[in-house]
């Protein structure tokens, strides 16, 4: 998590005194979640089916909420082969009523790892999918709560 956001700071401008002149009142607060899902889950990234057997290391996704002059905007990484549409609008919107951070200032994208959980192109009968989106919106209200 330091690493990334070290590297999303440094994109913003945050890191010079220069910057944090122009651009009076910026702030900035992230957050993390684990998104792993169960042993047993079907994962994505192959042409073959293959099932998680065991959980060597979580899985998560990381949220930066950017905040000046009363607009916010949020970027979420993560650790996923891809995001469906569906995910993202359904997280995007949850958000945007539970922050007030409009839909269209949201970004979700996934860091593209090939030993993450399968994510449909359209959602199934699932226990894993509602709770990947209430831990995305989750993410982002604790980031903006941060910024």
């Amino acid at each position: 998590m330091k690493r990334a956001t070290l590297v999303l700071l440094m994109w913003a401008g945050c890191g010079s005194p220069q910057a944090r002149a122009e651009n009076p009142g910026l702030q900035i607060g992230v957050a993390a979640v684990d998104i792993t899902p169960p042993v047993g889950y079907r994962l994505g990234g192959y042409f073959k089916d293959r099932f998680a057997n065991e959980i060597r290391d979580p899985i998560h996704a990381k949220a930066i909420v950017f905040a000046q002059r009363g607009t916010r905007a949020a970027l979420v990484l993560c650790d996923l082969v891809g995001v469906p549409a569906w995910i993202s609008e359904k997280a995007r919107q949850q958000a945007q009523a539970r922050t007030g951070i409009p839909a269209a200032h949201i970004a979700v994208a996934g860091t593209h790892t090939h030993t993450g959980p399968y994510l449909p192109a359209n959602p199934q009968q699932d226990h894993y999918l509602p709770a990947l989106v209430d831990r995305l919106v989750d993410v982002i209200v604790r980031a903006r709560r941060r910024s």
